[in-house]
């Protein structure tokens, strides 16, 4: 699991509280949020680093390992699924792979590849194994 360091703040203003956070990936990449309660702006905040990594694959982008937190930051979980297709989207850039080329290694059309790379789509495991797989690479799961 991989966890994006992130600040929560909580304001108070004209009688009213809510929270405001927010997280950077790189020097032009960042994510805000904004919420009643600190668990919805936290889920805000993980519903921003998931559309961020949607960005990065539709723009051929890498997207950025998680910086150390520093003192005071809260920890926005990236869900399993998402990582995945986030370091697969990233080997592919690295080696300069269309997703139509990498589909083809793999053994899957352009429309599968649009979803199976999708952040947001449910792919299945093994899908994303055979992907790994097509770049030479392995999944590595562990529990700690």
């Amino acid at each position: 699991m991989r966890y994006y360091p992130a600040t929560l703040e909580r304001v108070e203003e004209h009688g009213k509280t809510y929270y405001i956070g927010s997280m950077q990936f790189s020097e032009n990449s960042f994510a805000n949020a904004q919420g009643e309660t600190e668990a919805e702006t936290i889920a805000e905040l993980e519903s921003s680093l998931v559309g961020s990594v949607e960005f990065a694959i539709k723009n051929e982008e890498i997207f950025p390992e998680p910086r150390k937190p520093q003192k005071g930051e809260i920890l926005v979980l990236m869900p399993t699924l998402v990582e995945v297709k986030m370091l697969i989207n990233n080997e592919r850039v690295k080696r300069k792979l269309s997703k139509t080329e990498l589909g083809k290694l793999a053994g899957f059309t352009p429309a599968e590849m649009q979803c199976l790379l999708n952040p947001w789509y449910k792919s299945g495991i093994d899908k994303l194994d055979k992907l790994a797989q097509a770049l030479n690479q392995k999944l590595h799961l562990t529990l700690s």
